[in-house]
């Protein structure tokens, strides 16, 4: 049996819906208690005081309970994934792998490769490189270094570039976000 839980300046409080003694865990002020979920506590135990605590089995209970009218109340009825939406929340269970984990396992080499891709094709290393290679070019051609530019203004040759980039760059792959 636990002892009473012991507040700020030396008071005792217990559970008020436990045999005093017998509360397991720590204690929460119906003033801390969503007023819905308190009503339901009141509903089933109209003596309560009007200041008070629950200890954490009984509030979980009542917040089950809250989530589930709730849902009822909205849908008629529970299907069995609510159903097991809520057996989980009253075990604490987890409910859902690592979705993350699975969709990495079901990727294929075009998938993680087109990430890639799009990660660097993002990346201020790319747009600074890029920018560089654009200055580089036109520079290169409107220095006169060569007797004979090779992409002359109006620079039709990096436009043909830049458009292929922009094909490249534009498809988002629908499996991956």
């Amino acid at each position: 049996m636990s002892k009473p839980h012991e507040h700020a300046g030396g008071e005792r409080h217990h559970c008020a819906l436990c045999p005093p003694g017998e509360h397991r865990g720590g204690l929460v002020p119906f003033a801390a208690i969503h007023e819905p979920v308190l009503d339901l506590v009141r509903a089933d135990h109209p003596d309560l005081p009007a200041e008070g605590f629950l200890c954490h089995r009984h509030l979980d209970h009542y917040r089950d309970l809250y989530v589930r009218r709730a849902i009822e109340a909205d849908k008629g009825q529970l299907d069995e994934l609510e159903k097991e939406v809520l057996r989980s929340l009253e075990e604490n269970d987890i409910l859902a792998e690592n979705a993350e984990e699975v969709f990495e396992g079901t990727r294929t080499v075009g998938e993680r490769l087109s990430d890639v891709i799009a990660d660097f094709g993002g990346s201020w290393r790319f747009i600074l490189f890029f920018g560089a290679v654009l200055f580089g070019w036109i520079g290169l051609n409107l220095a006169g270094l060569f007797a004979d530019p090779f992409d002359p203004y109006p620079f039709i040759l990096l436009n043909l570039v830049l458009s292929c980039l922009a094909a490249i760059q534009a498809p988002k792959n629908s499996t991956t976000c």
